[in-house]
């Protein structure tokens, strides 16, 4: 090749590269010019991206959500006069294609006529309480229909962290079935004292999931979902004096009961016989504790610390024991023994770290079935 055929070879090469780089640069430059004079459209496109997501969710999780109604029996006062019955609404999340329905306590009183309505509308009447949950704000209905029912996805509320993105689904005043609200986790490890509109029904709830995400009376018992469409709580409870401050039962707290009623058909509560105060500033400096986190196994002049012929007396455990661990899981104030307890079903043996007179001991209790007399 000459020296001019050479130099024709390169210019052509660099006039292709130039263009080939004028191309590029321009959509580049397009691009970037956008965004400087257009910068509302990057907030845009995360705003149809959020909306998608959950759009998403609340399609694949819709057909889960039930609404429930209850009615309780006509009520005679010492005159004889009779009063109608108190009516409620709340919301449930179908777990099983066999008609099992996870729910609140609360929306499904004793002695009340149940019903539920799925997404499609269809009303189920007579529906049956499988079982109610003495220590948590948790029942267990059954429903029998010819739908082709479809479970929600159980998700892991021990993965859940403050701030991540949550949504609830639930019945809202008993009047606007499936109404979606959208928020992030506020906090997570939440004791509540809860209570009934009327004010006589008080359960302690340890271990809450705090959200932002809007709570309405007839959302109890509805599920609080990940941007995965997965359920990691059950809403249960507002702070009455606040705005957007809910709460929500964490789902790991009830799925080892939801395999006891699946498997056994009742709930089985695990037992370890013990009596404690969970363990903060104040009660390690009133009794001049060494620690700050942990149950601290204490009785009265009525009641022994240790129940007799429980898991804790045959395991050795005495009263003013620390246990400070289960299987390794540290007890603190997000996550308490009774919390702890919750995960596991009788008959598991469990590993528990106690503090004995400033020493630390490792002690192997195997759970029971709670006696029904404890509720």
């Amino acid at each position: 090749m000459n020296r001019r055929q050479y130099m024709g070879w390169a210019l052509f090469l660099i006039a292709s590269l130039s263009f080939l780089g004028g191309i590029i640069g321009g959509f580049l430059g397009i691009g970037v010019l956008d965004r400087i004079l257009f910068p509302g459209s990057i907030s845009r496109d995360v705003i149809l991206q959020e909306s998608s997501v959950i759009i998403d969710v609340v399609d694949k999780l819709e057909p889960s959500v039930v609404s429930i109604s209850s009615e309780a029996a006509p009520t005679q006062d010492i005159f004889g006069r009779e009063f109608e019955g108190r009516s409620g609404a709340g919301t449930g999340i179908i777990i099983s294609k066999d008609g099992l329905i996870l729910t609140n306590k609360h929306v499904v009183p004793v002695d009340s006529e149940i019903s539920v309505t799925l997404s499609n509308g269809q009303l189920v009447e007579d529906a049956v309480v499988i079982d109610r949950d003495p220590f948590n704000d948790i029942a267990y209905l059954k429903i029998e229909t010819d739908e082709e029912l479809e479970p929600a996805e159980l998700g892991d509320s021990d993965q859940v962290v403050t701030g991540q993105r949550v949504i609830a689904i639930g019945n809202v005043l008993g009047q606007f079935s499936n109404s979606v609200t959208s928020g992030i986790i506020s906090a997570i490890g939440r004791p509540v004292l809860a209570t009934d509109r009327t004010g006589t029904e008080v359960e302690q709830l340890q271990g809450l999931l705090q959200t932002d995400a809007a709570i309405n009376p007839g959302n109890s018992g509805g599920p609080l979902v990940n941007i995965q469409g997965q359920v990691i709580g059950i809403n249960t409870a507002v702070a009455g004096n606040a705005e957007n401050i809910g709460f929500a039962i964490p789902i790991n707290q009830v799925k080892a009961g939801i395999a006891s009623i699946e498997e056994e058909g009742r709930l089985i509560r695990p037992y370890l016989g013990v009596r404690y105060i969970n363990i903060d500033s104040a009660v390690a400096r009133d009794e001049d504790l060494d620690v700050s986190d942990g149950a601290l196994l204490i009785g009265s002049s009525s009641q022994p610390a240790i129940l007799p012929g429980s898991p804790a007396e045959e395991a050795g455990l005495l009263e003013g024991d620390i246990i400070v661990a289960v299987d390794g899981q540290d007890i603190d104030r997000k996550s308490p023994l009774g919390v702890k307890l919750s995960r596991y079903r009788a008959g598991e043996t469990i590993e528990l770290a106690i503090l004995r007179d400033g020493e630390e001991l490792d002690i192997d209790v195997t759970l029971e079935e709670a006696p029904e007399d404890l509720f």
